[in-house]
Order: structure tokens, then sequence, then C-alpha cells
């Protein structure tokens, strides 16, 4: 069948639709037999679209594979803030103050402690806080107690805050100049 004749006509409109049908599985007949004169066919034309639909779906199955890993990560990533969060609370219990000694209350087992920048703190200290002496840069260090500490010593002291934030020494180390 030709493409300009028509064998059938519909009226004055001239729908010509039955014949392009025609002329369409004309076309592909010849199209298919070209293919398989050439050795190509449905099945090498579908070869590349196998490789896409393949990388595709091992795409997929790795990503849905690594979820559960994002998932330990992040919630290692939590434990581990939660972790420092608690090691943070406890290091901001423990302490450290420096400085010089100005004044002293046995009495009361404190010491008031001014920092070089002019800060002073009260430094409560019991029955079971160490005393030591060193000098500075010394490996030797020496015991002593509460009475050897007297105002305008250099002194370390190390403990922790309590509750209301007043500070408790386990350990006072008096400094000794050379």
């Amino acid at each position: 069948m030709e493409l300009g004749s028509s064998s059938h006509t519909g009226g004055q409109s001239g729908c010509i639709l039955l014949p392009v049908l025609e002329v369409r599985k004309e076309i592909s007949a010849k199209a298919y037999s070209f293919a398989a004169q050439r050795n190509l066919s449905r099945e090498g034309k579908r070869l590349p679209m196998k490789n896409l639909l393949l990388l595709f779906t091992s795409v997929f199955v790795l990503f849905w594979l690594s979820i559960p890993l994002w998932a330990q990560e992040s919630s290692s990533k939590e434990e581990a803030k939660e972790t420092s969060a608690q090691e943070k609370a406890e290091k901001a219990k423990s302490g450290r103050w420096e400085g010089i000694v100005t004044g002293t209350h046995k009495d009361k087992s404190t010491l008031i402690v001014r920092r070089h920048n002019g800060f002073e703190r009260t430094i409560h200290y019991d029955s079971s806080t160490q005393w030591t002496s060193q000098e500075h840069h010394s490996q030797q260090i020496n015991t002593i107690d509460a009475r050897q500490v007297k105002i305008w010593d250099r002194v370390i002291c190390v403990g922790f805050y309590d509750e209301k934030g007043d500070f408790h020494a386990a350990l006072i180390s008096k400094r000794l100049s050379k």
C-alpha cells in the first residue's frame, strides 16, 4: 500500500487513519527484518537497559544495607555526647584553685585563697585533706600539716565543688620558693 493512497475515506473529512496504521505496520516489519539481517535483536537493545536496571538495583540495595550503619553511627555519637556530658559534669564537680593565702580560719577549717586576677575563694578542708609542700619543679614532695600554711603562702588546692558551690579540698600543696 502506498503512503498517498487511501482505500478508505471517511466522508468529507478524508480520514486516512486505517492506511496510516497499515503503513506503520509495514515500516516496523521492514525495520525488524533489517535488524534480523544485521544480527541486531530486541535482546541486544535490552542489554543496556538490563545493565542500567542492575546498576540502579545494586545502588538501591547498597543504600538499603547502609541505613543500619548510619543509625548505629548516629546512636554511638549520641552515646559519646551523653558520655562526654557525664564526664563534663564530673569535671565540673572536681576543681583546682591556686593562689596566695589571704586568710585562715582554723576553727571553721577554711582558707581564703586569692588568685592572681584578684578573685578570692573560701577553701574548706577537713581531716581527710592531704597537706603537702613542694619546691617549684622539684620531684620531692613533703608531708605537712595545716599549721604550716600561713598567710602569704602560695598554695594549690585540688578538690571538688559541692551542691552549694563551696570548694572542698582533697589536697592542699604549699609551694616553696627556691
